[in-house]
C-alpha cells in the first residue's frame, strides 16, 4: 500500500506523517534525494523484523529530486510491489496530478492552508490591531501556532523585500503573479522601512526565546 503525505500545510502534514511513522513497527527511512533503487529493492527482500509487516518512509522524493532514469525505475519499482509493504512518502509541498499518477491505488493524503491564515496575514497593517488580534484567534482554532509564526515571519520578508528599493532579492517574490506582487507593495506602502526591519527583529528575538 503506497500512502502520499502532502500539501502547503507543512506542520499539519508533517504531524500525520509521524503519526504513521509510529503506527508501524521498525519502518526504513529514507531522504528522497539520494534513495536508489538498490536501497528499496533490499528494504522489500530483506523482511520486516520477527516478520513484522514491512514499512518504508520516504521524504521529499519528487518536492527536491531532479528527474532522473533511476528515479522512473524507483516508481516503477514500488508501484509495481506496493502490495508487499507500507510505503509512504512525505512531501513539503503540493504534488502534480503527474506525480500522484505514477501510483494509480495510492491513498493520498493533503493537507491544505485555509483561507483564514492569509486573511489574517493580509490584515497585518497599522492601525488595525483589533481586526489583526481577532483574526489571530480565528486562525489559531483552524491552524498550529508554530506554523502561523513561521508564515507571519515569511510575510515580513516578502514585505520588505519589496519595499526595498524594488531589488526583490527573494526568489519567492521574483517568481510571484504581478497581481500578488502588486498586493504585496500595496500592503508594504502602509509601512515605514523601518517599523518593518524593527517587527522583523521582534520577530527573531522571539524565535531565539523560543
Amino acid at each position: 500500500m503506497i500512502t502520499l503525505i502532502h500539501g502547503e500545510d507543512i506542520t499539519a502534514s508533517r504531524n500525520y506523517y509521524i503519526s504513521q511513522k509510529t503506527t508501524h513497527p521498525n519502518p526504513s527511512s529514507f531522504q528522497g534525494t539520494s534513495l536508489t533503487l538498490a536501497d528499496v529493492t533490499q528494504a522489500l527482500a530483506g523482511g520486516g523484523l520477527f516478520g513484522d509487516e514491512i514499512t518504508i518512509c520516504v521524504e521529499e522524493f519528487f518536492s527536491k529530486r531532479k528527474a532522473s532514469k533511476e528515479m522512473d525505475a524507483i516508481i516503477h519499482f514500488l508501484a509495481e510491489n506496493e502490495h508487499q509493504a507500507n510505503i509512504i512518502f512525505w512531501e513539503s509541498k503540493d504534488l502534480t496530478a503527474k506525480q500522484i499518477g505514477n501510483f494509480k491505488k495510492a491513498t493520498v493524503k493533503q493537507f491544505k492552508i485555509t483561507k483564514t491564515i492569509f486573511t489574517f496575514l493580509d490584515s497585518l497593517r497599522p492601525p488595525n490591531h483589533q481586526t489583526m488580534i481577532k483574526l489571530f484567534h480565528q486562525t489559531l482554532t483552524t491552524e498550529d501556532e508554530q506554523f502561523i509564526f513561521t508564515m507571519l515571519v515569511r510575510q515580513i520578508r516578502l514585505l520588505l523585500d519589496v519595499s526595498d528599493d524594488g531589488s526583490e532579492t527573494i526568489d519567492e517574490v521574483k517568481k510571484m503573479q504581478p497581481w500578488m506582487k502588486s498586493k504585496l507593495k500595496q500592503q508594504a506602502s502602509l509601512f515605514s522601512m523601518d517599523s518593518l526591519k524593527q517587527a522583523h527583529k521582534n520577530l527573531f528575538l522571539i524565535d531565539k526565546a523560543q
